[in-house]
């Protein structure tokens, strides 16, 4: 998946990139950041990251030994995770539930928020984490 995604995400021009990006509901200062990730190349946009590297970087770590790494952790942790898009909540949740079963998680999801949950929600992330640590 990881693959097929950095294939097909490929724009005509940066003006349709920004425009996707806009109408996605990224601020024009997150799209500038994102311009960071892509690069022109035979008359397209594309993301630097090669196809290739992403595969593997996923396979590297799908058998990370979560158990054995999770069972370690004996701090509270909270989670920030996203909303968007909706179609990937279940997972998002089934993910959640997974985790708790290893640590003692507080899971807070960040509205209206696609990966980048710092970039898109800043101040909605540093409430989250203060009213956390207050508790």
């Amino acid at each position: 998946m990881a693959e097929q995604h950095c294939k097909s995400y490929v724009f005509a021009s940066w003006e349709k990139f920004e425009t996707e990006l806009r109408e996605g509901g990224m601020s024009p200062s997150l799209v500038e950041l994102a311009k960071w990730s892509m690069k022109e190349e035979e008359l397209q946009i594309k993301l630097i990251l090669a196809s290739d590297l992403a595969g593997y970087y996923v396979k590297q770590h799908f058998y990370e030994p979560s158990e054995e790494t999770l069972t370690a952790v004996d701090t509270p942790v909270l989670l920030l995770r996203s909303t968007l898009p909706k179609e990937f909540n279940s997972h998002r949740e089934e993910e959640a539930t997974r985790l708790s079963q290893y640590l003692s998680v507080t899971v807070e999801a960040v509205e209206e928020a696609s990966h980048e949950i710092y970039w898109e929600r800043p101040n909605t992330v540093s409430s989250q984490i203060s009213r956390w640590i207050e508790n």
